[in-house]
């Protein structure tokens, strides 16, 4: 059954969240702890920070249609933190279960919103050069799926098959 939403202008973007969380959780299948930590190259992220990451800037999607979505981890994904050790971080199902909750907030939101809200100006969360709501979130949405392709290119890089095809 497919989603119906007040406005059609945000069904697209509301397509490619749900998308990118089906690839997000096709992305981790199959590793291990161990395969979360390892990096591609010296300098990269490793899957598992990338995977906070995109939950972590997905929770500003529902603060920008004005309902927080508290985190459970702080700024430990906040773009430019510095990786630590990994003990230091949630584990892999505290993040898939929080990209759960995320998504179903998102979904809700998107199929609710009104072209009124998305074309008010932007909220000033983070997204740059936004001029409205519907740019903040369309810039999420493409922020979303820029990480998807790094986690689908550091899962190759480590061996694995890739997502799609």
């Amino acid at each position: 059954m497919g989603i119906t939403y007040v406005s059609r202008a945000v069904a697209p973007l509301g397509r490619m969240f749900r998308l990118n969380e089906y690839f997000f959780t096709q992305s981790l299948n199959g590793l291990c702890e161990d395969d979360l930590w390892r990096r591609p190259a010296e300098n990269a992220n490793p899957m598992l920070w990338v995977a906070g990451h995109m939950a972590d800037t997905r929770a500003f999607v529902p603060k920008i249609l004005g309902e927080e979505f508290e985190l459970p981890w702080g700024d430990q994904f906040k773009r430019y933190s510095k990786v630590s050790q990994s003990s230091d971080y949630p584990g892999m199902a505290e993040i898939q279960s929080t990209m759960t909750g995320i998504s179903a907030k998102i979904s809700t939101l998107l199929a609710n919103v009104t072209d009124e809200t998305l074309y008010k100006p932007a909220t000033g969360v983070g997204v740059p050069n936004a001029k409205t709501v519907m740019d903040e979130i369309s810039q999420l949405a493409w922020h979303d799926s820029y990480h998807l392709g790094q986690m689908g290119y550091v899962r190759v890089a480590l061996g694995f098959p890739g997502i799609v095809g």
